[in-house]
C-alpha cells in the first residue's frame, strides 16, 4: 500500500514524496498503474485526467451534477513522447511558490507524477495561482494530452483500411467493448459480442466507423477501473 509523507509545504503548494513502495513497478499491471493523475475541482465542477502505463487515457468530468467519462488509447510512440516530455520537466522551481488564490468557486488542483526514472511526487495548488515554470509547462503537456484524448475518444482512431476480423476487440463510441465473432450470410454485416455484458449486436460494414472508435489489442480489452 502507498504511504505518503509531506516533505514540503510552501505557500499554497504542498509537495509530497512517496515514503515506501512495497511492490515493484515491474510487477505492477500497466492497465491499472497510473503514470499521471491531474484533478481540478470546485463547488461547480470537476475535471480529471489519468494516464495509465499501458497508454490508456481516462478523462472524467462533472459539471453541475452531470458526469461523463471518455477513454482513449495512446500509441506506444505517443506514450513515450508524452512520458519523456513529463520526465524532462524541471519541477524544482515549485519550491519557490508563495501565496495563492482560494475560495469555494476556485478550482483546487492535485497533480501526481509516477514516471519511470523520477521520484513519485504530488503537488496541490489553486487554479488561479501564479505557477512556477515547471508546473506551468506540466499543465501545457497535460492540455495537449487532454485535447488528443477527447478528439480520439469522440472521433475514433480506427485505421483507414481496417476490415473487421474475427477475434478483434473494438471499443464502441460509448466506451463499451465488443469482440468480432462473425458475419451475416451476405457478408454485409458484422456480428459482435459484448465483452463485459451479455449482448450481441450486428453492424453494417458501411456504418462500422461511425459506431466503433478504437481497435484494441487482445491484452487491452479488459479496461474496467
Amino acid at each position: 500500500m502507498r504511504r505518503w509523507t509531506a516533505t514540503r509545504a510552501l505557500g499554497s503548494v504542498v509537495i509530497f514524496a512517496l515514503a515506501s513502495v512495497p511492490e515493484s513497478r515491474a510487477a505492477a499491471d500497466p492497465r491499472t498503474t497510473e503514470l499521471v493523475r491531474h484533478r481540478c475541482t470546485s463547488e461547480l465542477s470537476t475535471r480529471e485526467l489519468t494516464l495509465f502505463a499501458n497508454g490508456t487515457l481516462r478523462l472524467r468530468d462533472r459539471l453541475e451534477g452531470r458526469k461523463s467519462m471518455l477513454l482513449a488509447e495512446l500509441k506506444p510512440e505517443e506514450l513515450e513522447i508524452f512520458s519523456r516530455r513529463l520526465r524532462e520537466l524541471d519541477l524544482s522551481e515549485a519550491e519557490s511558490m508563495r501565496g495563492g488564490v482560494g475560495g469555494d468557486w476556485v478550482d483546487q488542483c492535485a497533480l501526481t507524477f509516477n514516471l519511470e526514472g523520477r521520484e513519485e511526487l504530488f503537488f496541490r495548488y489553486g487554479r488561479l495561482d501564479v505557477l512556477p515554470l515547471g508546473l506551468k509547462q506540466a499543465e501545457g503537456v497535460l492540455a495537449d494530452l487532454d485535447q488528443l484524448g477527447r478528439t480520439r475518444a469522440l472521433h475514433g482512431d480506427l485505421p483507414r483500411d481496417y476490415e473487421p476480423t474475427i477475434g478483434d476487440f473494438l471499443r464502441r463510441v460509448d466506451g463499451t467493448i465488443f469482440e468480432v465473432v462473425g458475419f451475416t450470410s451476405d457478408n454485409r454485416g458484422v456480428e459482435l459480442s459484448g465483452v463485459n455484458q451479455p449482448v450481441t449486436i450486428y453492424v453494417a460494414r458501411e456504418d462500422f466507423r461511425g459506431v466503433f472508435g478504437s481497435l484494441l489489442g487482445d491484452d487491452l480489452f479488459d479496461l474496467e477501473r
